[in-house]
């Protein structure tokens, strides 16, 4: 699961193939600059080789929420007030679980 910017993406919890599609279960942990626009997250980011099509992000510690960016294919994390997290922001104490589905057999 290499690519992506954060300061760990741990091995699959669950990796379930149904079909041609992919379910990854994997947790997550913040690096210490968040990048403008959110962290890179694409499939092939999480073991799928065609298309992501649905990412669930959970997990909202110290008032911080995330959301899947489908068009830009980022993972955006928001503060409190409903705002972006600035560039360079340090949350790496912040932990979420990310589970998503796509098309494709896995890398």
């Amino acid at each position: 699961m290499a690519g992506l910017s954060l300061a760990q993406v741990n091995t699959p919890r669950r990796n379930h193939v149904i079909g041609n599609r992919r379910e990854v279960v994997t947790d997550f942990t913040c690096d210490t600059s968040y990048p403008t626009g959110g962290y890179a997250l694409t499939a092939a980011t999480l073991g799928v080789d065609l298309s992501l099509d649905f990412v669930q992000v959970s997990g909202s510690p110290g008032g911080y929420s995330f959301e899947y960016d489908y068009s830009a294919k980022k993972l955006k994390i928001w503060a409190s007030q409903g705002t972006e997290v600035s560039n360079a922001t340090d949350l790496h104490t912040l932990t979420g679980r990310l589970v998503a589905h796509g098309k494709g057999f896995g890398i």
